[in-house]
C-alpha cells in the first residue's frame, strides 16, 4: 500500500482532502481582508485563473482557457469593482501577467504585480518567491475552507519538490509537471500568490 504522502510530494494528500471536507462558520473568517490571486496562463493550453481567498476561506475561483491579457485584465477589474471588500490584488507579472498588471492598474491602485522568480524574504530556507508562497499557503491548508474542485485537489498534491545543493527549498517547475503528464497548477498558483500580502 503507498503512503499518503510521496517522499517528494510537497502538501499532503490528506491535508488537502480535509481542507476540503471543512465546513468554516462565517465567523471564523468573517474579520480576515480578502485577497485576489491572478495567475494569467502562458501557454495555449493552460487556464488563466482568478481567485478569492479571506483568510482560511477560499471563497471564488474562476478559471479560463484561450483568455488574451486584456480579457483576463477586464474579467479581473469587474470582480474587483463589483467587490469594494477586496483589500489587495496579487497579479502573477512574470511574462504575459505585466500587461495585465499594467492595465489593471489604470482602474485600481489595489493592484501589485508579483514576479514569483525573485529573492524570497528568506534566502537560507528558499530559493525564490514561488516556493515561499506555496509554504505559507502549505501550512495553512491543514486549517482551510477549500471547495471541493477536482483541479485543485490534483495540483495541490502532485508537485513535487527538492533542495538545492545549499538546501534551498524549490519547487518542480511547472514545465516540468507537464512533462509528466499533469496539468499546470494554476489555481494553486492563484492561491499562493494571495500569500503575497506584507505579513
Amino acid at each position: 500500500q503507498f503512503p499518503r504522502q510521496a517522499a517528494s510530494q510537497f502538501i499532503s494528500t490528506a491535508d488537502v482532502e480535509g481542507a476540503m471536507n471543512r465546513q468554516l462558520e462565517y465567523d471564523d473568517y468573517a474579520n480576515f481582508p480578502v485577497y485576489m490571486g491572478v495567475d494569467v496562463a502562458r501557454f495555449g493550453d493552460d487556464r488563466s485563473c482568478i481567485l478569492l481567498r479571506q483568510g482560511p476561506k477560499v471563497l471564488d475561483i474562476q478559471t479560463f482557457e484561450g483568455a488574451d491579457t486584456v480579457q483576463v485584465a477586464n474579467i479581473a477589474t469587474g470582480v474587483l469593482k463589483s467587490r469594494k471588500d477586496i483589500q489587495m490584488v496579487f497579479v502573477d507579472e512574470v511574462g504575459v501577467g505585466a500587461g495585465v498588471v499594467d492595465m489593471m492598474r489604470r482602474y485600481d491602485d489595489r493592484v501589485t504585480g508579483v514576479n514569483v522568480g525573485r529573492r524570497p524574504t528568506n534566502m537560507k530556507l528558499y530559493k525564490n518567491l514561488r516556493v515561499e508562497l506555496w509554504d505559507k499557503m502549505r501550512q495553512d491548508i491543514p486549517k482551510m475552507d477549500l471547495p471541493s474542485n477536482e483541479s485543485l485537489k490534483r495540483e495541490l498534491t502532485t508537485i513535487e519538490y527538492d533542495f538545492t545543493d545549499q538546501g534551498q527549498m524549490r519547487l518542480e517547475r511547472k514545465i516540468d509537471i507537464k512533462r509528466r503528464g499533469l496539468e499546470s497548477p494554476d489555481i494553486a498558483d492563484a492561491l499562493a500568490l494571495t500569500y503575497a500580502r506584507p505579513d
